[in-house]
């Protein structure tokens, strides 16, 4: 009984903290609005690879406690380019691809 409960609390952080995580956008890209509420798929870029045109989020080159979201422009190694993002992000930066929206969506 015990071990049921303590599997009910852990299934759910291991999912946020490993494979899924909701995310609010705060700036837009040309799919999502503004305020738009997504879920971040955390597996499929770690065990996948990105590619031109993926939508990703990604920790801010600015603020590292903000969250982005961008289009992958290209990938040359060990650095992501996204478009309108002036410096190329590293691969510890990204967060995961955009793989659900599900709250203000178009």
């Amino acid at each position: 009984m015990v071990f049921g409960i303590f599997l009910l609390f852990l299934i759910p952080i291991f999912l946020y903290l490993f494979a899924f995580q909701p995310l609010q956008l705060r700036n837009t890209i040309s799919k999502y609005p503004v305020g738009a509420y997504v879920i971040v798929n955390k597996l499929s870029y770690r065990l996948g690879s990105l590619k031109m045109g993926d939508i990703i989020a990604f920790k801010s080159l600015k603020n590292p406690d903000v969250n982005e979201v961008g289009i992958v422009d290209r990938v040359e190694q060990d650095m992501i380019f996204v478009k309108n993002n002036p410096l190329p992000l590293r691969r510890l930066d990204v967060i995961g691809k955009i793989s659900f929206c599900y709250s203000n969506c178009k």
